[in-house]
């Protein structure tokens, strides 16, 4: 019996490690794999932002044709341009209106104005108006509008007219200073000037007592007023300069009213028109407002003609002393 679990003993130490050996041959072991990354590439399907200098620049011949065409482009602009500025300029001299009341001021003082009266007085029936740059006015074709139109292109001429003398005279006195012969000739001038001054007629006697729009006061910003003789019919014009403050600018104006009797009623109303002339437009000037207007209408008591409008958002109130009774 012993010798029996001896030899099974020692068939088991050598049967085991063989069987394990076997066991350990069959089993295999695997390493996990990594899983394959694929890294994107730049291309169509990503956004790349340009720098700012990136530009593809045109070539150096791209750039002459481009510089030839803005040469051209640029030249018959500026041709263009000094074309009509020249066309504007021209009209602008033949028409400009640079009327002022001190300039009609000194011409009736200087009998200048004698036949202004005729011209005030003029059947307008025939009359179809003149457009004057820098003249703002309605576009009104009442009688008192074209009227003043032409009472204003009139005395422009006269104007243009006494300026051409005075430029003759100067150039002859000159001449006369010249070949040292002034002395024989030295009243000449002084002619001029006396027949002039002795045909003259008008005296100002009239003047306004008060003009104001909305409350403003523009009376306060005139500095020269003229007011022409009352014809028979009763017309007659008003002119003033003034100066006031605009954007921390002081601007200048000449403004023109003209008041005219309506055919087949009596001298105590009137139908009146506006003008204005400005150093540089200004739409929100309250004669420039004024010279707009269609609906002027005066009345007249006594000496005393009133003007007002019956706009609540704009009330102008005009009272004007003639100076004379009716």
């Amino acid at each position: 019996m012993q010798i029996y679990k001896t030899i099974t003993l020692s068939l088991l130490s050598i049967i085991t490690p063989m069987l394990f050996a076997q066991s350990m041959e069959s089993i295999t072991i695997t390493s996990p794999t990594m899983p394959s990354i694929t890294a994107p590439t730049l291309g169509s399907g990503f956004y790349t932002p340009r720098s700012a200098g990136s530009y593809n620049y045109p070539s150096k011949k791209q750039q002459s044709v481009v510089a030839d065409t803005n040469a051209d482009s640029i030249k018959n602009f500026e041709e263009d341009t000094e074309i009509a500025s020249s066309e504007i300029q021209q009209k602008a001299k033949e028409l400009l209106s640079t009327l002022t009341a001190d300039d009609i001021q000194q011409m009736s003082k200087n009998g200048l104005l004698n036949q202004l009266g005729n011209i005030l007085g003029a059947d307008t029936s025939s009359m179809t108006g003149v457009e004057l740059s820098n003249l703002y006015t309605s576009k009104s074709k009442s009688a008192s509008n074209i009227l003043l139109s032409q009472v204003i292109s009139e005395i422009e001429e006269i104007k243009e007219q006494n300026k051409k003398l005075q430029e003759q005279v100067a150039n002859i006195t000159k001449t006369l200073e010249n070949e040292n012969a002034y002395s024989s000739y030295s009243n000449t001038g002084s002619i001029v000037a006396n027949n002039t001054a002795s045909s003259s007629r008008h005296t100002q006697s009239s003047h306004l007592i008060k003009f104001s729009v909305n409350g403003y006061d523009v009376l306060r910003t005139c500095h020269t007023i003229y007011i022409s003789d009352v014809q028979q019919d009763g017309t007659f014009l008003v002119t003033g300069d003034r100066k006031y403050q605009s954007d921390g600018k002081t601007r200048s104006e000449t403004f023109h009213l003209l008041f005219k009797t309506a055919a087949n009623s009596s001298s105590q109303t009137y139908s009146a028109a506006a003008a204005v002339t400005q150093d540089s437009f200004n739409q929100y000037s309250f004669l420039y407002q004024l010279s707009q207007r269609d609906d002027l209408q005066a009345t007249r008591i006594g000496n005393l003609v009133s003007m007002k409008t019956v706009d609540p958002d704009w009330k102008l109130e005009l009272l004007i002393d003639l100076g004379e009774e009716n």
